[in-house]
């Protein structure tokens, strides 16, 4: 584990969590070429609660139109693959156990409760999300995990095979991660 990653206070303080739920809602609104509203002075919980009601409205929307569906989709990985990538950079990850282990800090302050292990298998137990969320939705939205977990593991690939949003009491992916130490 980095320096900087054993480094990081647990909890993590709030200005960082809102700093985070920011930085994810700016990417977001970016990918589905809408506007970011005004989110200064705004606490992180009503915040989040505006993000999860727009980006359900959003990929409603691009559910409609399959081209619009797969270019939201590739601008929200690769949003958010930079995003992974600046906190990979910023924090010294170098291993895939450090990358889930900050993916674990990060998703816990959305409200997902997200767990990995070295061999790339990743749970999610509790999302915050998934209420809100449709099973068509959860797809689309799930591209932004696809693209952070890029970033965070400097080119892995996040597959989802189970989902809470389609009955699953947890949701199911493998992260595989080729050339790298996993420890």
């Amino acid at each position: 584990m980095s320096l900087r990653t054993r480094a990081l206070p647990d909890p993590i303080p709030e200005p960082v969590r809102r700093w985070v739920v920011r930085a994810l809602f700016r990417a977001t609104m970016d990918a589905f070429d809408a506007p970011t509203p005004d989110l200064r002075g705004r606490p992180a919980d009503p915040i989040l609660h505006m993000y999860v009601a727009r980006t359900d409205e959003l990929a409603r929307y691009v559910l409609l139109e399959p081209e619009r569906r797969e270019l939201a989709e590739r601008q929200l990985r690769s949003n958010m693959e930079r995003l992974g990538r600046r906190v990979r950079l910023a924090l010294g990850i170098r291993t895939t156990a450090d990358a889930l282990d900050v993916a674990h800090r990060l998703y816990g302050l959305i409200g997902i409760d997200l767990a990995g292990d070295d061999r790339g298998q990743v749970v999610v137990g509790r999302c915050a999300f998934a209420a809100r969320y449709s099973p068509d939705v959860c797809r689309v939205m799930s591209a932004s995990d696809a693209g952070l977990m890029a970033g965070l593991t400097d080119g892995g690939r996040l597959t989802f095979n189970e989902r809470i949003t389609s009955g699953a009491p947890a949701c199911l992916a493998t992260l595989a991660v080729s050339g790298e130490r996993r420890r």
